[in-house]
């Protein structure tokens, strides 16, 4: 077959769509998606890919036949998906559901989209690619520009990827690419509003269940995604369909930290990377590296802020390894720009499903999160990883049930949910995402082996001037295994070409300790012992940067963990 993808890595051999098994037309569902749901119209796709060796344990067991046979399964699970992702008619219905920008999925008839299915492969071999875990590990960092993360995936057109283009969309795809050596890839693609990455990696994970069972000849899985988008609504406080907000209600929302940027208030151009004082987008090459940090070097990270917290206070692992990260980025920026005294900003991502009341169930799908905003002067950020930290923790643990209600209600009273916008990146602010507790490793379609390689497939974005620090940590990443029993070879995170960009994860499991699937269900925590797991950071940012600051402190952190 001709290679129709205009990229000698990739060989498009078919693109289809799927509906599930058990598709049932003459049922139709129409269902609004949650306040916060509409909220995410314009973010990205979320997106993740699984690459996966053929050993002498998986033979067959990732035959694209089969795989397609138990995603089709997987389907009957999550029927809404193969929908019609579309806005609903403003001026019907009352209060909140007639108001503008809000959006519904329709399913369950014969004119349900289905996902897209794309089936591909490539002449190159995994080893050819990327490195295997170990390999990495032993590197302790490694310069990730080799891995060719877009051009082994085929463009997709998702429903309301723009405004006006929905109709006749799909709002998912599945594509399937078989590698020269026998390697498999597996790439999920879904519109943001239907899933965050906590939805997109239960999926795969319930996918992998469901084909590991299939090819082994077990008992299918019990699965039971929750899709009920009104549950975050029914947490607003107050009346969501009243004509005006309550004044009071909108006081509590606005304590929160969260910032309002109006996307009509952009430059023509669009864009977020614009620099607040050139107005020009950086050209400046930039670099991408996997830098692992062991369970020793978070430790150390963790009780060296720790000694500095104000009596009172206290902050997570979690929270130090941020602010850790934070600080050199403020470091090696400040190396060319004095910032002094001048604010500088991070945007972290806060997961709401356990931040509402009633809380929303294990098994809950959507995109129930918002942004928040924490702001320090630049030279108390490079100076204190304990300040950072503290600040940090602070703002996230603003969002208690009664505020995030809160924020429900004013969100819910908003002419557009997607008229604003909670990050604007520019040289003075960062971004944190968070995919901790998924396990995305844990992935076994039924060969018994993980993927040696995830690609969590970022977003490219214009311009290296912003900087965005995201997290798969505790997603466990390097656990999904579809059966084929080992990790992937790699989990590829897509990070965007963007000066600044970090992304935190599990590195895998590392052959001198247990696996992370080996304390799967077990009281331990992403920083425990038991999981033995060390921590890759992803740093996007100038290579001069890199090598005068990040390179440097890290590697005189693990000098000091080593004596």
């Amino acid at each position: 077959m001709a290679n129709l993808t205009g990229d000698p890595l990739l060989e498009l051999i078919s693109r289809d769509r799927i509906l599930p098994e058990e598709h049932v037309s003459g049922d139709v569902h129409t269902v609004s998606l949650s306040i916060l749901d509409n909220t995410v119209i314009r973010f990205a796709m979320t997106n993740a890919a699984w690459y996966y060796d053929n050993t002498t344990n998986n033979a067959g067991v990732l035959h694209p036949g089969e795989l397609v046979r138990s995603l089709r399964r997987t389907l009957n699970a999550y029927p809404q998906w193969a929908g019609q992702l579309q806005w609903t008619s403003p001026g019907s219905g009352r209060g909140l559901a007639r108001r503008r920008g809000r959006v519904c999925i329709v399913y369950g008839s014969a004119e349900d989209q289905g996902i897209e299915l794309i089936l591909a492969r490539s002449p190159a071999t995994l080893a050819a690619l990327v490195p295997d875990n170990e390999t990495r590990l032993g590197m302790n960092a490694w310069c990730a520009d080799q891995f060719p993360s877009a051009q082994l995936l085929c463009p997709t057109d998702l429903a309301l990827t723009t405004p006006t283009g929905y109709m006749g969309k799909p709002s998912a795809c599945a594509q399937i690419t078989t590698f020269a050596c026998g390697g498999v890839g597996i790439a999920l693609r879904i519109a943001h509003c239907l899933a965050d990455a906590t939805t997109l990696i239960q999926f795969a994970r319930h996918w992998s269940m469901v084909h590991s069972a299939m090819v082994h000849s077990q008992p299918p899985p019990p699965i039971a995604p929750v899709f009920d988008p009104a549950l975050i609504d029914s947490a607003a406080t107050g009346d969501v369909d009243s004509d005006t907000p309550d004044p009071e209600v909108i006081r509590v929302s606005q304590s929160l930290p969260i910032i309002k940027h109006d996307w009509n208030s952009l430059s023509p151009t669009g864009s977020l990377a614009i620099s607040s004082t050139t107005g020009d987008v950086s050209s400046e090459p930039v670099a991408h590296f996997m830098v692992y940090l062991s369970p020793e070097e978070v430790q150390r990270i963790w009780e060296d802020a720790s000694a500095q917290v104000p009596s009172g206070s206290r902050i997570s692992r979690f929270d130090a390894l941020l602010a850790f990260i934070w600080r050199l980025i403020i470091r090696a920026r400040s190396a060319k720009t004095i910032l002094g005294s001048d604010p500088v900003h991070m945007i972290v991502t806060i997961g709401v499903r356990s931040r509402l009341s009633p809380p929303l169930p294990d098994q809950f799908i959507g995109s129930p999160i918002t942004l928040a905003r924490i702001t320090l002067p630049a030279d108390a950020v490079a100076a204190s990883t304990s300040t950072g930290a503290v600040a940090i923790r602070s703002a996230v643990a603003r969002f208690t049930p009664e505020t995030v209600g809160a924020f429900l209600h004013d969100v819910a009273h908003h002419a557009d949910p997607q008229k604003y916008w909670s990050a604007f990146f520019r040289r003075r602010l960062g971004a944190y995402t968070c995919w901790r507790s998924l396990d995305v490793y844990a992935l076994d379609y039924g060969s018994g082996a993980r993927p040696p390689y995830i690609d969590a497939l970022m977003p490219a974005m214009d311009g290296q001037r912003h900087s965005v620090v995201t997290s798969w940590q505790d997603l466990h990443v390097y656990d999904i295994d579809f059966g084929v029993g080992a990790p992937p070879r790699y989990v590829d995170a897509f990070i965007p070409d963007m000066d600044g960009c970090i992304h935190i994860m599990d590195a895998g499991p590392s052959v001198k300790g247990a696996s992370p699937a080996s304390a799967a269900g077990s009281a331990g925590r992403w920083y425990d012992e038991t999981y033995r797991t060390p921590k890759e950071m992803n740093p996007v940012v100038r290579r001069e940067d890199y090598e005068a600051e990040l390179e440097i402190d890290v590697s005189e952190r693990r000098d000091a963990c080593q004596n």
